[in-house]
């Protein structure tokens, strides 16, 4: 976030060093500060480029722990969930087994007074 907004991608850029282009004709003269200065040029784009690669890998070092938490939670939530859905499915399977038995109770009730009424009519 910068500022009071998500972003999804940011770019990040640095200036390296100056191209400047000595075109005059003494160029013996400046040697030395001309070495001097491209060292020291080298240098710094070495530092630079140091300190953006170790940006760089505690980003995506912080993304990555994020992703790990994210997955946590993740499959926190998705265990808490089936596991309500389970206990869920077994008070359903309790509940069907229960009509069933009384179903039963019921068709065996009824089909022993048909049975004891066929045979009083039977004598």
């Amino acid at each position: 976030m910068f500022g009071k907004k998500k972003h999804v991608d940011v770019q990040f850029y640095t200036e390296v060093g100056e191209i400047t282009t000595d075109l005059g004709k003494h160029q013996h003269m400046h040697d030395r500060d001309n070495l001097a200065a491209e060292q020291s040029e080298r240098e710094l784009r070495h530092k630079l480029k140091t300190a953006f690669k170790s940006f760089c890998e505690k980003v995506t070092k912080t993304k990555n722990k994020e992703i790990k938490e994210v997955k946590q939670i993740s499959s926190k939530k998705i265990e808490e969930e089936t596991e309500q859905i389970m206990k869920h499915a077994q008070k359903l399977i309790d509940k069907a087994e229960t009509d069933k038995q009384g179903a039963l109770i019921a068709f065996r009730t009824e089909s022993t007074k048909q049975v004891k009424k066929m045979i009083i009519e039977s004598l």
